[in-house]
């Protein structure tokens, strides 16, 4: 009986457990953060944000280095609003996995002159590591986007 109930404080130890809500709320002040740094152009504030190995995947699996995502963040047009919630978040040692979802409108003019809401709505994996007490994100993995244009969605896919 000893060995069943040191074999399951052992998985509990080394399992992933859920964050309590003051974490879940220290994560999304971190992508709250992250946010102002983009609608401030402030690319120090952004690299600070990543671990130095960080990689975006894609839902076709392509890679990302901050040195790719860097420009597009930069050159994202201001009249574009963006938002992160974090859904969940479970931390195994110096490592958290956040589950969010990413909310980003903007308007375009279209070539006839008439002006769009695009929507955009993301659902993400991310994966955080510990430096000295700083989390860094290491990598986002897009599970699923969705795409509308005035409130009709013209777009689905989902990680296969």
């Amino acid at each position: 009986m000893k060995r069943v109930w040191a074999a399951a404080l052992i998985a509990i130890l080394f399992s992933g457990t859920p964050a309590l809500a003051d974490e879940k709320s220290d994560f999304q002040a971190l992508y709250d953060t992250f946010h102002a740094a983009v609608a401030a152009r402030d690319e120090k504030a952004l690299r600070a944000v990543f671990d130095s190995d960080f990689a975006s995947i894609d839902l076709q699996d392509k890679r990302k280095t901050v040195e790719d995502i860097l420009p597009q963040i930069l050159a994202s047009p201001n009249g574009s609003t963006g938002h992160t919630t974090v859904l969940s978040v479970t931390i195994a040692g110096d490592i958290a996995t956040v589950m969010q979802r990413y909310d980003m409108t903007q308007q375009q003019v279209a070539s006839d002159g008439k002006s769009h809401t695009i929507a955009l709505q993301a659902l993400s994996r991310d994966l955080w590591e510990r430096h000295g007490g700083a989390w860094l994100m290491q990598e986002t993995r897009t599970d699923g986007l969705d795409l509308a244009v005035d409130g009709v969605k013209v777009g689905h896919k989902v990680r296969p």
